[in-house]
């Protein structure tokens, strides 16, 4: 086969595929806000308002109560730029273009795909507030079986989260020993035969309870604070912070936190589900702080008067069944300096990922050569540049991206226990 000599075209349209293909988690998570970043080349900073749906609640009787449209959202921001560089001589520039991309490009690729991935996840499991677990007498997390994983399922259902829509069915990211122990609980359950045989020559799940099963390298790991427990200060609090007696310990950013007598509802019929609401600390905290941030917001009901069966009146966007008491016991779920796993399972509506297409610079002051391509609404650009130090050109792909959590209430974390 003849040689030919690359561009940065070839390599962008050859990277931007691959980017994609070597990361499952990519693949399974939304990607509906792209269009609203421009087509002609973004800058660092781009941020777009992202709304929440609205809530309402339903009046009961033939009297009119008009409610105010109160719109939440959240800033989703692209402002994260990653890229591989390489050097190269002239003699690889004219190696068969297979075999280039193969040897220089592909490793690249996976590089650059690996890292923005474990971003997103990074940025998502920050934002989660549902976990379930394994746990023993003392609050251990132990080894992950289906359990969590079906009572994951129902807590996605429970907060209305789609199924089989644009994405697909709900996810489940499992990291690799996570999986290995998923497989070992779930052999004996998998059909049809077809299924059973899949798995057991790839080492990889694919569907069960509802859920499809992927494994991923870039799932994370988290290690709570040192903090036991801690109590309210002042009863009737409500919204994001929450302030409460000095801490005994610290609390890390991603600490889930119950408080007693605090429950959580579902969001469409504003019902207790009878189980302790769960937060997440959205910022760390030292020994001696006298406020936590959390979220979800605390939101209880209008009033305690019963409406239309429920014990309360709710209100629009509620998100417990009664503001903490005054010295409510604040618990994190997980025991104090503690390392698990943050699988994940999830709706893909609720990560969304973003990525740019790159301003293409002039060729000039250094700039031999520049490319951009899109592919399944992603974007990558490629530059070769010559560095006269070292009388050589230089090969850069970028990415420019950005990730949100538009709706966390369709995630759950299934932790599971190190190593």
């Amino acid at each position: 086969m003849a040689n030919n000599i690359l561009t940065p075209s070839m390599i962008t349209r050859y990277a931007i595929r691959m980017f994609l293909n070597t990361n499952y988690f990519l693949q399974n998570i939304s990607r509906q806000f792209e269009s609203q970043f421009g087509i002609e080349g973004a800058r660092i900073g781009a941020q777009l308002r992202v709304r929440y749906p609205n809530q309402y609640t339903v009046t009961d009787g033939p009297g009119i109560s008009v409610q105010d449209t109160t719109e939440q959202q959240f800033l989703l921001t692209v402002a994260t730029q990653r890229h591989v560089d390489v050097a190269f001589t002239s003699a690889e520039t004219t190696l068969d273009i297979d075999d280039y991309m193969e040897r220089i490009v592909l490793p690249r690729v996976n590089a650059l795909a690996g890292n923005v991935a474990y971003q997103v996840m990074v940025n998502t499991a920050n934002s989660v507030r549902n976990i379930v677990a394994n746990v023993d007498a003392n609050n251990n997390i132990l080894p992950l079986t289906d359990t969590p994983v079906a009572l994951a399922r129902a807590i996605l259902e429970e907060n209305s989260a789609p199924n089989f829509g644009e994405m697909g069915i709900r996810k489940v990211a499992l990291a690799p020993r996570s999986d290995a122990r998923m497989q070992q609980a779930l052999r004996g359950l998998l059909n049809p035969v077809e299924d059973i045989s899949s798995q057991y020559k790839t080492g990889m799940m694919y569907q069960a309870f509802g859920l499809r099963f992927f494994e991923d390298q870039t799932v994370v790991n988290h290690t709570t604070g040192s903090l036991a427990t801690a109590t309210v200060n002042g009863a009737n609090q409500t919204g994001q912070t929450i302030t409460v007696n000095a801490l005994g310990g610290t609390i890390n950013a991603g600490d889930v936190l119950t408080i007693a007598g605090v429950n959580a509802v579902n969001r469409n019929t504003y019902q207790s589900l009878g189980t302790v609401a769960q937060f997440v600390a959205t910022a760390a905290a030292a020994v001696g702080a006298t406020s936590i941030s959390i979220f979800p917001p605390i939101v209880p009901p209008a009033s305690a008067v019963p409406y239309a069966g429920l014990p309360y009146t709710p209100q629009q966007y509620m998100t417990v069944t009664a503001s903490p008491a005054n010295n409510a016991v604040i618990t994190p779920f997980a025991n104090a300096s503690v390392t698990y796993r943050e699988n994940l399972c999830y709706a893909p509506d609720g990560i969304t990922l973003v990525v740019a297409p790159l301003w293409i610079p002039p060729n000039e002051k250094g700039v031999i050569a520049a490319a951009r391509h899109n592919y399944d609404t992603l974007s990558m650009r490629s530059l070769v540049c010559y560095e006269p130090t070292t009388d050589q050109p230089i090969d850069r792909l970028d990415i420019l991206f950005g990730s949100g959590v538009p709706r966390p209430e369709w995630i759950v974390q299934v932790a599971d226990a190190t190593p």
